[in-house]
């Protein structure tokens, strides 16, 4: 709000805080008394209100834009906490993992039992395959020399059906021999390596 200098006429803002005090005007510097809220007209008391209203609404909204800064400011950082917890979490947990499947010593000196028999496994499947690769490149072969007018095509057709079966019989029973004696072993090696554990701990509580 502002008021008007007696002397000289120029304005000058009142000043609340100096009510009731002398004053010197900043443009003819004689001493002007800073009337009190009581003394100024109506209009003017309503004005005076009026601006401490916006004043206080002012300072209401500048406190809530920092209290929401700060409320962010928090937010983020609880976030930035939760991730690198979520983080370390997850670092710890694919440790255990990793030395949870980490093999033990008595597992790695069972796993080097019947090495024979593993890799007789293995052969199994390749000899299924050697078998089928047999029976695709004899059939080939058919067709090359039914073209050529060497085998009817009666016979290679007759042939290719009587060898499928057995072929296909062959090739089962030499997979199936193999994924079975892979299940085999493996249960023997999971069953003594259970045991040689279940012996380590016993000799460790006996300790």
């Amino acid at each position: 709000m502002k008021l008007n200098c007696p002397y000289c006429g120029e304005t000058f803002s009142y000043e609340r805080a100096l009510a009731g005090q002398s004053i010197a005007c900043s443009y003819c510097e004689n001493a002007v008394r800073m009337p009190s809220l009581a003394e100024l007209p109506e209009e003017l008391q309503e004005e005076l209100r009026r601006e401490e209203a916006k004043r206080q609404e002012k300072e209401k909204q500048k406190y809530l834009r920092k209290q929401e800064r700060y409320l962010k400011e928090i937010e983020k950082q609880e976030k930035g906490e939760a991730k690198q917890k979520s983080l370390e979490e997850k670092k710890e947990l694919a440790k255990k993992v990793e030395a949870a499947q980490k093999p033990v010593p008595e597992e790695l000196a069972v796993r080097k039992r019947h090495r024979a028999l593993r890799a007789i496994a293995r052969w199994n499947k390749r000899v299924a395959a050697l078998v089928l690769l047999g029976y695709l490149v004899s059939v080939v072969l058919g067709v090359v020399a039914a073209q050529r007018g060497v085998l009817p095509w009666s016979w290679l057709l007759h042939a290719a059906l009587l060898l499928a079966v057995p072929t296909v019989f062959m090739i089962l029973v030499v997979w199936a021999s193999g994924e079975l004696l892979v299940v085999f072993l493996d249960m023997a090696d999971d069953v003594r390596i259970t045991r040689l554990l279940a012996k380590r701990q016993a000799y460790r509580k006996n300790d």
